[in-house]
Formats: structure tokens, C-alpha cells, sequence
């Protein structure tokens, strides 16, 4: 599954998605996904390279890449469990950066 950007925002009956957020395409149905992509409410999330993330994020570069997760996106959809193995913390700290990324690539203001 991919991540994906609210460009507007939506009301799945169990979550609100404010416009502009990252998500994790799991939340919702791939038709539903295929749907809202064409009424232009939701996109894939154009997200970056491991390398050119941020500090504190950027010292996990090389052991996600070694591992074969080149990218933000497949960082945010990992196993935690997996991720806190390769980066060498805990569980609970690597589930915490996950959340950290979805929040520092989510921008209420974005519309695309």
C-alpha cells in the first residue's frame, strides 16, 4: 500500500483526515482510494529519499538503506518491530518516529 495526501479533507465515518495530512493507504479501500483519486481528493504523497530527510531522521539513513527502505514512504509503512531492529532502538521509539514522520510531512495549508 502507499501513503497518501488528504487535498481535501475527508470524513471516513471513523476518522477525520484534515486536508493537507499523510496517510497510510491501509485507512481506506483501494476503490475507495481509486474513486477519490479521480474526484482530485487524494494523491499519492510525493515523499523523499531516505538521505535527504531531516535531521534527527537523516542518521538512520544508511542502516534503512542497507535494508532495502530507500525511501520515507516505505520508512512510515514498515513494521516498527522491524524498523527498531535495523535502526537499533526499541519498538516503542521506532513506532514514535514513524508517527513523527507523518506529522512532519503533513501540511494543513497543502493542497497538492
Amino acid at each position: 500500500m502507499a501513503i497518501y495526501r488528504a487535498l481535501r479533507t475527508l470524513d471516513t465515518g471513523k476518522r477525520l483526515i484534515e486536508q493537507g495530512s499523510v496517510f497510510p493507504g491501509a485507512w481506506l479501500k483501494a476503490s475507495s482510494i481509486a474513486i477519490l483519486e479521480e474526484q482530485g481528493k487524494v494523491a499519492e504523497a510525493l515523499l523523499p529519499p531516505v538521505f535527504a530527510m531531516p535531521p534527527p531522521y537523516k542518521q538512520y539513513s544508511t542502516k534503512l538503506s542497507k535494508a532495502g527502505i530507500t525511501d520515507a514512504a516505505q520508512w512510515m509503512e514498515a513494521d516498527p518491530v522491524e524498523i527498531a531492529k535495523i535502526i537499533g532502538v526499541s519498538a516503542p521509539k521506532a513506532a514514535d518516529l514513524q508517527a513523527q514522520l507523518y506529522k512532519l510531512f503533513s501540511d494543513p495549508r497543502r493542497r497538492g
